[in-house]
């Protein structure tokens, strides 16, 4: 998060920042940039303070990894051909199923709460231009 966050601030940067009366392009990119920088910083260096203790320790949870890297896959395949609200909930429903404590009754709802957060958000309240529904 920190590099990502440096980088996204630099190329930011680059564009023209504005202030906050009049925000040019690069605002956001520098704002979220500079946020993003600084949680990871914070991430980091709680990581460098706290040890688990050498018990706690495990390997990598590869079932989360690759149901979060299909859930995207999924979000960029479903939204293509069939619009932001099935989309919305194939990434959430795929990417929930990566951790073992969620049942699929629990997945299902959570997945059905955030497409109608994201129908609110980004269809009604920024009339984002991403069709909910379509049929390609």
């Amino acid at each position: 998060m920190l590099i990502i966050g440096v980088a996204a601030a630099y190329q930011g940067s680059s564009y023209q920042v504005g202030t906050l009366q009049t925000m040019g392009p690069g605002f956001f990119p520098v704002t979220l940039g500079v946020a993003l920088a600084l949680i990871g910083a914070a991430i980091a260096i709680n990581g460098l303070r706290t040890r688990p203790p050498p018990a706690a320790r495990v390997g990598a949870e590869w079932r989360g990894w690759f149901a979060i890297v299909v859930g995207v896959l999924s979000f960029i395949v479903v939204g293509k051909h069939l619009g932001l609200a099935p989309a919305s909930f194939s990434v959430v429903l795929i990417s929930a199923l990566g951790d073992r404590q969620n049942s699929l009754k629990d997945v299902v709802l959570l997945a059905l709460a955030i497409v109608v957060v994201c129908v609110l958000v980004f269809s009604v309240g920024l009339k984002v231009e991403f069709p909910l529904f379509t049929w390609q």
